[in-house]
């Protein structure tokens, strides 16, 4: 399981903003290790962070991972062509993002 979460501070003007990365093993996929996962930083983001915008990037053929984050009111914004590399190919990645203003 790889998880990060970090807060695009670099700029003053994108101090309101997130970006996580979650990444799990299959045998973890459909049993909630996600939805915790993600609803704990969820919780940091609004609660304690008081971010209003939090983005992260997922592979438009991993749909489990697609409906987790839009249970989690998160909204496609856009598709980057070729974007990523995976299984020794490159592939489409979707933006996403949930905002809370």
């Amino acid at each position: 399981m790889t998880l990060s979460a970090r807060v695009v501070q670099s700029s003053p003007r994108r101090s309101h903003i997130g970006e996580i990365n979650i990444g799990l093993d299959d045998d973890f996929v459909g049993k909630g290790v996600g939805s915790a996962i993600l609803g704990a930083l969820l919780d940091v983001a609004d609660n304690w962070r008081a971010l209003k915008r939090v983005e992260l990037s997922v592979y438009v053929d991993n749909e489990p991972a697609i409906h987790l984050y839009t249970s989690h009111d998160f909204k496609v914004e856009g598709r980057h062509v070729k974007a990523g590399f995976t299984d020794g190919q490159y592939r489409d990645l979707l933006s996403m993002a949930r905002l809370r203003f």
